[in-house]
């Protein structure tokens, strides 16, 4: 029998009673496209996302000609402008529990930057006497990025940091001549090195540790690799050569690179994957049919491509493009006509999963297809507001409302919740 709440006040036995359940989104073939809408924009490039939050740049007459960092919440939120005071500019590449990052600009110098949700929180990470220095993903406790400085020689250098410039580690693995660090989950950190032809070869970090580098580039059959994206233990990114008769094509690495997916599909000159989560990839095709850039959505095998180009809205567009792939399963871009650009969200069907699914990504209501935190979250936030929604048992714990919001709500939404989808 479910363990059951024996009183209103103490939301901690919720949590208690489901600590070890979650639900699996469900990934469907069509998706839903809606633009960010910013009438006030030029531009609305969206990079990343992660946690219900998203991250780019945008262009408008407030910006004074520059483009500036910003955070949303989602397509029709409010923009938050996080330009450090005294830049030139700025762009936020990456997203992860409270942090931001990604880059500003001051004459011939670029700082990579660190934000926590405001201008004002922005943190320079650049290291001492580096006058390039750029962050382009977090997992919302390690950034990772590359730099240029004293000892890098002519190219940059991987980096990482854990907050501050003098937590920085130089991640560049021996016998390359430059490296970068695209993206982290957890101890495990993705890029590229670059090689005495000028080559990249893709790889990955197992720690903040240069002598951690473990090669993913092919022995045979590729000229260029890069490791650009991780999740859920997988890595993707592109790669050219002699296999890929000189297109670049989207990759797929498993079971710690052992394992190679060549996702480019049939009809498209070239293919790229820029983010990878919950076994989603999205990025982009070049289409064989008139040679523009199409958003497109994988799940692991070429076969699997959903070209996404003519789902967005307000069309045609001539360019598009997946940067990132929120744990909701949605998918986040932008789509370009000339020099309008507007930030694009891709959601998938939500499946309900049953009167228990009552909560999406950051506590937001409304179904989502998976059972978690979030639908307690939003449940204990509906009971205490006396909303109809949370009003779900009547005496003994039977199902039905009955205008009282009381411990037999409980019961049964906690039996719901078990009940799955």
């Amino acid at each position: 029998m479910t363990s059951r709440p024996t009183s209103l006040t103490s939301p901690a036995l919720l949590a208690a009673a489901i600590a070890s359940v979650a639900g699996t989104a469900a990934h469907a073939q069509q998706y839903t496209a809606t633009l960010f809408a910013e009438p006030v924009s030029f531009e609305v490039f969206v990079h990343g996302a992660g946690g219900g939050r998203q991250v780019g740049s945008a262009l408008s007459e407030t910006t004074m000609g520059g483009a500036h960092a910003t955070l949303w919440m989602g397509p029709g939120s409010t923009p938050i402008d996080l330009h450090p005071a005294g830049r030139d500019g700025s762009t936020a590449y990456g997203c992860g529990g409270q942090q931001q990052v990604g880059v500003a600009y001051l004459e011939a110098d670029t700082q990579a930057i660190l934000w926590t949700g405001t201008a004002a929180s922005a943190v320079v990470l650049n290291p001492p006497g580096f006058s390039f220095a750029a962050a382009y993903r977090t997992d919302g406790t390690t950034q990772v990025g590359a730099g240029r400085g004293p000892g890098t020689g002519r190219g940059p250098h991987a980096l990482s940091w854990a907050g501050t410039a003098e937590s920085v580690v130089d991640l560049h693995p021996d016998g390359y001549i430059s490296s970068l660090a695209f993206d982290v989950e957890g101890s495990l950190i993705v890029g590229a090195a670059i090689d005495s032809f000028d080559f990249r070869n893709a790889g990955y970090w197992t720690a903040r540790d240069a002598a951690s580098w473990v090669p993913l580039h092919p022995e045979f059959g590729f000229d260029e690799t890069s490791a650009d994206a991780v999740g859920g233990g997988q890595i993707a990114g592109s790669g050219s050569g002699e296999l890929t008769a000189g297109a670049t094509h989207a990759l797929l690495w498993t079971e710690n690179g052992g394992t190679l997916t060549d996702l480019h599909p049939a009809g498209a000159t070239a293919s790229f994957v820029f983010a990878v989560r919950g076994g989603v990839q999205g990025g982009s095709i070049i289409t064989d049919f008139d040679g523009s850039e199409h958003a497109a959505v994988w799940t692991g095998t070429a076969e699997s491509m959903v070209d996404l180009h003519d789902l967005i809205p307000d069309g045609p567009w001539s360019t598009s493009r997946v940067t990132s792939v929120d744990s909701d399963g949605s998918l986040y871009g932008y789509a370009a006509n000339g020099g309008f650009v507007q930030g694009v969200r891709w959601t998938p069907p939500a499946t309900v999963c049953g009167p228990a699914d009552v909560g999406g990504t950051g506590g937001v209501p409304g179904p989502d297809g998976r059972l978690d935190n979030n639908d307690f979250v939003v449940f204990i936030d509906m009971f205490f507001a006396q909303s109809a929604v949370a009003d779900m048992g009547s005496t003994g714990g039977v199902p039905g409302p009955d205008g009282q919001w009381n411990n037999n709500d409980f019961v049964v939404f906690i039996d719901r919740f078990f009940a799955g989808c």
